[in-house]
Formats: C-alpha cells, structure tokens, sequence
C-alpha cells in the first residue's frame, strides 16, 4: 500500500519522530546530542520555524515544531542530512543514520499542544532513563523550568497559560507534567489516526475529507482555510510579476515560462492537486505537466537556491489564505 502524502501547510504543528536505522544509536556522546541541537538552532534561525518541545534520546528523537512558510520537509530534510553526514565523518561510518522517512504527525494545537509537550518531556522517565524529567539533560523541559533566556525554546506563550509571573508559571508548569507520572502510563491520550492526524473528531475529518479527496483541486491549511489553482496562479504572477492570462496562455518569454512551470510544480507537489486537474486548467495534456515536474525536480537537485525560490512561493501561497 502507497504511503499517505504528508500534510503540509504554513502554521501546522508536528509531533515529528525520527529513529535510529535499525534501531541503533544516533547519539553517542554529548557532542554528539550538542550537534544534533546545533543544527536544529541553525534551521530554526533561517527558515522561521517554531520549537516548543524536543527530546533526544539515544536511538530516536522527538521534536514538537510549528511550521511557518517554510514546510516541514524542507526543515527536516536540511537538519537529518546534515547531523547524517556529521554522524558519519566523526564514527567512520557509512549508509543511512535514520530509519527510513521520519513520522510527521499534525496535530490540533487547541486541543493537544500541552499534552504533547508533556508526553515529549516524560519520554525518558518512560524508557527508563531517568525517575524525573528535569534530570534528563536532552529534552527541553530544562528550558520551561529553568530561568535563563534563551530563543531556542518557544515557551514564553505556553508558560503565560499557567501565570503572570514567570517563577511561578515554571513551578506551575513543571508540576502539570509530573501529574502524569501519579497517573501512570496513558496511551489513550496519543492515538494518532492513520499515523498522520492527532485532535478532535471534527480535525480529524476536516482534514481527511479535504486533503485525502485531492479530486477536488483543493488543500485543507486549517480549519476554514482552503488553497485552489487560482489562489495558486495570482500568487505565481505576483511572485514573478507576470500577468495571470500569460501563465494561462501559449507566450514563451524567459519569465512567463518560469511562472508557469512554477505554477504547475507548486499546484501539483507542494499543495497534491492532481496533474490532470492542473492540465485541464492550462489547457495542456497530462504529458506537459509530467515534463515540467522533472524539469523543476533536476534544476532543484542542481541548484539550491532556487530552492529558496519554491519555498518563497509556497510561503506566500500559505500567508495569503
């Protein structure tokens, strides 16, 4: 069975789970843990992103990240490669570090933000690694408890709910998670559906009827939030500053054409509109869109920055809805 496409768009929260290949070990020293939060504080600085818990254990990791107009898989891809390729130069080892595609899971923030910030911070105490959460020294519940400054943790927002003032918010905070430790194991409070979705019934099927019924030339971003190809299309002449009828239309020029196979890759790859919906709107056969997702795909494997490009654009897409 096919897996799921990810579901992306700009303001969704994950719970994202990476493991070991095989299950071993991806930290193996303290420089090791420093680096992989290294490369996690370099990303968040350059593309926007927010962190409101992590937790890095020896064989796995737990990150809950709110996404802004740069989507989830461009993040993960620049910080698993990069701790992946240091992984491997200073162990001498060679092949993959994690285990397949890491578990993206979208999560209602409304309903469960704090639960599952709690559940990420009490990851060691149940893998037995420690009795108490705030010994554990690679998870961010050192950051909500601690008074030092410091951006790499979104908490501020989170503490505020538990008090005005910052001392006693900690205190309140840190003892929300230790009651889960009185009540004992609670899986019922995580069960994500499909491996893809974790809220309410009504998130759950708004997102479901939406994104998993891509007939319908439209992307669920939030709850009353929808993306179709025009939104796509002014946002496309915006970017390039073309006329909308030029993209739509047969004109060739150096700039209409980069809109337009923009516009195809952006409708088809970053939002799962299917190329026949998106043929059917230029007036173009199936082959053509086919083309110019290869076309697009190679100039990004050769060229980075234009990577910048294509997020840029979805970013404005996202903010526009």
């Amino acid at each position: 069975m096919a897996r799921k496409t990810r579901v992306e768009f700009p303001g969704a929260l994950y719970h994202v789970i990476a493991r070991g290949n095989n299950r071993q070990h991806i930290f193996h020293s303290d420089d090791d843990y420093l680096r992989y939060l290294d490369k996690l504080r370099i990303a968040k600085k350059r593309y926007g992103f927010d962190v409101y818990a992590f937790c890095l254990m020896p064989n796995h990791i737990h990150l809950l990240l709110r996404t802004q107009e740069v989507p989830l898989s461009r993040i993960m891809r620049v910080v698993q490669t990069a701790y992946a390729h240091y992984f491997n130069r200073k162990h001498k080892c060679v092949g993959h570090v994690f285990q397949g595609r890491y578990k993206a899971i979208l999560c209602d923030t409304d309903v469960y933000l704090l639960e599952l910030i709690r559940y990420i911070h009490l990851n060691p105490v149940r893998a037995n690694l420690t009795k108490l959460p705030h010994s554990y020294p690679w998870s961010s519940h050192q950051c909500y408890i601690s008074p030092a400054e410091d951006e790499f943790v979104d908490k501020d927002a989170i503490l505020s709910g538990f008090a005005k003032r910052k001392t006693q918010a900690r205190g309140r905070f840190h003892a929300f998670v230790l009651e889960r430790l009185a009540e004992g194991k609670r899986e019922d409070l995580y069960k994500a559906v499909d491996q893809r979705l974790l809220g309410d019934d009504e998130f759950v099927e708004s997102v479901r009827q939406r994104y998993d019924n891509p007939s319908k030339g439209k992307l669920l971003l939030s709850k009353g939030r929808e993306v179709d190809l025009d939104s796509i299309l002014v946002a496309t002449a915006e970017q390039f500053s073309v006329e909308k009828a030029d993209i739509l239309g047969s004109t060739q020029s150096r700039g209409v054409v980069l809109a337009r196979h923009m516009f195809i890759y952006i409708a088809k790859e970053r939002f799962n509109i299917p190329g026949t919906t998106i043929a059917k709107h230029l007036q173009k056969d199936d082959s053509c869109v086919s083309r110019t997702i290869s076309k697009i795909r190679d100039r990004l494997r050769a060229d980075k920055d234009f990577e910048e490009i294509v997020d840029a654009l979805s970013g404005r897409i996202g903010s526009r809805t």
